[in-house]
């Protein structure tokens, strides 16, 4: 897959899906303008904090699914919509910051893609328990049946409480 470069909605999510995805033509969103990379790139941007001046919450806590130790960020997209109730809009994200005590191993993902989130068929996952910029991805493309099991308990597959803390 080449580098690409897109312009997202999503403040500063990743969107590998994309470049890879079957839904017609690729994503093209864009409301605050900020350049993201995608494809191979993803990893690499998530080890670099790309992310880290998304609203996010102020400690690391225990999750309330299988995450274990966590920290998340949102989009400002998604956190307007967190604030708002109902739906999320395509195109809204959030990150994950996993934790092995107090020692970051890893993301996980979640990008909405469509705007019906049809089973979790509508949101993007990507999950990887490694920091290194070249790491390969436990889970990286839509439907993924455990995430979205778990999710869909969750206000549009979002599950994190809100407001954050």
């Amino acid at each position: 897959m080449p580098s690409q470069r897109w312009r997202l909605s999503i403040a500063a999510l990743p969107l590998f899906l994309a470049c890879s995805h079957d839904r017609g033509d690729p994503l093209d969103i864009d409301v605050d303008g900020l350049e993201v990379p995608v494809g191979a790139e993803l990893q690499e941007w998530l080890a670099a904090g790309g992310y880290q001046d998304l609203p996010g919450e102020s400690q690391i806590h225990e999750s309330s699914g299988p995450h274990g130790r966590v920290r998340s960020f949102l989009s400002v997209g998604l956190e307007e919509s967190l604030a708002a109730g109902g739906e999320h809009p395509r195109g809204v994200a959030s990150i994950k910051e996993l934790y092995d005590g107090d020692r970051l191993n890893g993301w996980a993902v979640s990008v909405k893609i469509d705007d019906d989130s049809a089973g979790g068929e509508g949101w993007y996952w990507y999950e990887v328990f490694d920091t290194a910029p070249d790491a390969t991805p436990w889970v990286d493309g839509t439907g993924a049946d455990h995430c979205a099991d778990c999710h869909g308990s969750g206000r549009d597959y979002i599950r994190l409480p809100y407001p954050l803390e």
